[in-house]
């Protein structure tokens, strides 16, 4: 990807933002936040959506937690299993960054506003 650094932007050079970054594919939800990535399916998180989800226990296999700092092993190795109070504090800010997302635009299913709008801008299929 090409462009320019937003950091002095966010607070200076060398500062990073401490809100998560969401990001909407077509059958995937990631959420970066401090040193992490945060990856899941669409079904898995119709999973953690759900009125009665149990935030302790979607499906693992639609989801993946990755280490992308300093030392970490980037998505080399999920770290699901071995670090099971990041993956629920990575879920809680999935299904934060989802609902806010809902809000801005209004709820649509699965927000289809804002897919078609990156759809006809060509950033998405």
């Amino acid at each position: 990807m090409t462009g320019h650094s937003l950091l002095p932007l966010c607070g200076g050079a060398g500062a990073y933002p401490s809100a998560p970054l969401f990001h909407v594919g077509e059958n995937r939800r990631v959420v970066y936040f401090d040193d992490y990535k945060y990856y899941v399916s669409s079904t898995g998180l119709e999973a953690l959506l759900a009125p009665d989800g149990d935030i302790e226990a979607p499906p693992q296999d639609s989801e993946f937690l990755y280490d992308l700092g300093p030392g970490g092993q980037g998505e080399a190795k999920d770290l699901k299993t071995e670090r099971h109070e990041l993956l629920v504090t990575a879920r809680k800010k999935m299904i934060q960054c989802w609902k806010e997302l809902d809000a801005v635009t209004g709820g649509a299913p699965m927000n289809s506003a804002l897919v078609q709008f990156f759809q006809k801008a060509g950033y998405m299929r």
